[in-house]
């Protein structure tokens, strides 16, 4: 059985523990990143090239990732869990 969430959750104890203040710069990081995207964005939406949507969409999931890495990756990882255990299931025999 397949328990990335739990394995994730234990190495990020650990790494956090030894720097404790790396979730807080990788917080503000993720929100510098966020807002540059979006200033990036409205500034070439003003120039008239009408923004690229594409480098907004991947940095702000990038700075979403860096400001609460201890939630949308161990839910991500839930979700292949649920997916590897139920193929597993499936094809055990």
């Amino acid at each position: 059985m397949s328990n990335l969430s739990g394995n994730f959750s234990s190495a990020w104890s650990s790494i956090t523990s030894a720097v404790p203040g790396l979730p807080q710069a990788m917080g503000t990081i993720g929100v510098l990143l966020m807002a540059w995207a979006i200033t990036k964005y409205l500034w070439q939406r003003k120039q008239g090239s009408g923004g690229n949507t594409s480098m907004l969409g991947w940095t702000a999931a990038l700075g979403a990732l860096m400001t609460a890495p201890n939630v949308i990756i161990p839910w991500f990882l839930k979700i292949v869990d649920l997916a590897i255990n139920a193929v597993y299931n499936l094809f055990q025999i």
